[in-house]
């Protein structure tokens, strides 16, 4: 596995990917995507089937929750058909985010993202790690744990 940079195609259709999220441009985020598609929130506990849904349902949730949110510092990592993604999510939080009122906070936080993609370049699985304690706490929404 090497950094980005040695023009492998999906390392591009990854960082574009994330490109389109940035500029809620989902229709061509979706492109990229193989119909059966399937994608798990580790850190959420939910798995989206097919694209549609991954768009509709997680990717829209986010979207919810923090109008501007934003991947920034982006590292990519190519592993030829599955490229991991380490980036860093930031935005404000003014709309409800999950069973969370929205709290005008801004948060930030790191995520890795897997993503694998099949001989046309299209992803046909995905799966994404971060903190979601850590979010809660900068949200406002649940106290830092004390000790250890």
């Amino acid at each position: 596995m090497s950094p980005a940079g040695n023009g492998n195609a999906n390392v591009r259709a990854l960082k574009e990917a994330h490109d389109n999220f940035n500029e809620r441009n989902f229709e061509a985020l979706k492109q990229k995507a193989a119909e059966g598609m399937s994608y798990r929130d580790r850190a959420g506990g939910r798995v989206f089937e097919g694209r549609d849904e991954w768009v509709s349902e997680w990717l829209q949730f986010w979207i919810a929750g923090f109008p501007d949110a934003r991947l920034e510092n982006r590292t990519y990592i190519d592993g030829g058909n599955t490229v991991t993604a380490l980036v860093t999510g930031r935005g404000t939080n003014d709309g409800a985010f999950g069973p969370f009122p929205s709290t005008g906070k801004h948060a930030e936080f790191r995520a890795c993202e897997i993503i694998r993609f099949d001989g046309s370049g299209k992803m046909v699985s995905g799966e994404v790690y971060y903190d979601r304690l850590t979010l809660l706490v900068q949200l406002g929404h649940i106290q830092e744990p004390q000790g250890g």
